[in-house]
């Protein structure tokens, strides 16, 4: 099992403590020998390098561009072979690490006005996560496990302006071709869900929030990976937890469990 956890901390401090130990629960249930990487989100990206035990050390990224893999690459140090298990590494070797960083983590230091949204770069966010499994050499597939709890507000894949005042595209507007930047964010989630079939990752969207997180947009991402959607009011809801927890146990009493880059024959008689 191959995991990539990528944590919106655009969102208020309560919110942000339940995903931490829902995040810190679901390491347990993992394999030693599941490689895991962790990147972070609000007004910019933040790459979090698990091979580095003695502190706790990190890359950060401007949320408002677009990365490519190479420039990925280079902004990481990741030129050398093995220079992506710097940032992707076998849980045995750096659970530890991973979950001291994570138990730390807090919410965006980045003011937000009244009358305004968190700055939250998702669609940047998910394409260095993207480079980074590219990179990595993992040739057994993997999950990208996205976390929000908001829209998109910043950088590519932006749905909706900052300003509150300005109500979210609502179906009725897409519909009348009256939200101008849906097909952008829509052409952008669609080149990176082609990405990350090409290699063999799927995508899981786990949304707690009562307002619309963009779904729409981003539903490709999960659709076309084969990767889960879940939507919920809060990360504190039980419903989450529990959904969460099951996502990582197989079901009891089936013999065929979740397989990535597989191909399954059934012959009828």
């Amino acid at each position: 099992i191959n995991a990539e956890y990528m944590g919106d901390t655009a969102m208020i401090a309560e919110e942000l403590e339940a995903l931490k130990d829902s995040v810190l629960q679901s390491l347990c249930l993992l394999p030693e020998d599941a490689t895991v990487g962790l990147v972070t989100y609000g007004s910019t990206v933040t790459v979090w390098e698990l091979g580095f035990a003695e502190i706790h050390k990190s890359f950060v990224l401007g949320g408002d561009r677009e990365y490519s893999t190479a420039a990925v690459r280079e902004f990481l140090g990741m030129q050398q072979a093995g220079g992506a298990r710097r940032f992707l590494a076998p849980l045995a070797e750096c659970e530890m690490t991973l979950t001291a960083i994570v138990e730390e983590l807090s919410p965006d230091p980045w003011p937000t006005k009244q009358d305004t949204r968190p700055l939250r770069c998702t669609g940047a966010a998910l394409e260095v996560s993207t480079a980074l499994l590219q990179l990595s050499g993992l040739t057994s597939g993997g999950r990208l496990m996205l976390f929000t709890a908001g829209t998109v507000t910043k950088g590519p894949g932006r749905m909706v302006n900052l300003d509150l005042n300005e109500a979210i595209r609502s179906h009725n507007d897409i519909r009348a071709d009256q939200a101008p930047l849906t097909p952008p964010a829509e052409a952008f989630f669609r080149g990176l869900a082609e990405r990350l079939a090409h290699h063999g990752f799927c995508c899981d969207v786990f949304a707690g929030c009562l307002d619309q997180v963009g779904l729409t947009e981003m539903h490709c991402c999960s659709y076309s990976t084969g990767g889960f959607e879940l939507l919920v009011d809060s990360f504190k809801n039980n419903v989450f937890k529990q959904s969460f927890q099951r996502f990582f146990q197989a079901a009891a009493g089936l013999h065929l469990e979740r397989r990535l880059e597989c191909h399954v024959e059934v012959a009828v008689g």
